[in-house]
């Protein structure tokens, strides 16, 4: 499994770290954990990480898996998306759709400015 899902509770957030060739169900199970992760915490804010993916989804998968993420009962979060800067013109594409389906969700291509957010 190509991701690591961890709770910080001093820091106040659960990350996820996807690494590798990431595939839509790994994804959607990684998505799952998370929330419970949040629920079981009571932690709003997450960060996902990017930075050490191996492959690209089509604008087709990031749509759908983003769509989907919306449709999935969850509790309020916040989330700060991690990427490299190669990776930033897909991943705010993914940002776009998720704040047009009124998730809270923001790219950065660097781990302070993104925990800096969180923090807000």
């Amino acid at each position: 499994m190509p991701y690591t899902v961890e709770v910080f509770p001093d820091e106040g957030y659960v990350s996820l770290e996807h690494r590798g060739t990431i595939t839509l169900n790994e994804i959607s199970e990684a998505r799952n954990k998370v929330i419970e992760q949040v629920a079981n915490h009571q932690i709003s804010n997450v960060l996902v990480s990017v930075l050490g993916v191996t492959n690209k989804l089509s604008t087709f998968e990031a749509y759908f898996v983003t769509e989907e993420h919306g449709k999935v009962k969850r509790p309020a979060m916040r989330g700060a998306l991690l990427a490299r800067p190669d990776q930033m013109d897909d991943v705010k594409f993914v940002e776009t759709v998720a704040r047009n389906r009124g998730m809270n969700i923001w790219a950065f291509d660097n781990k302070e400015d993104a925990l800096a957010w969180l923090r807000v």
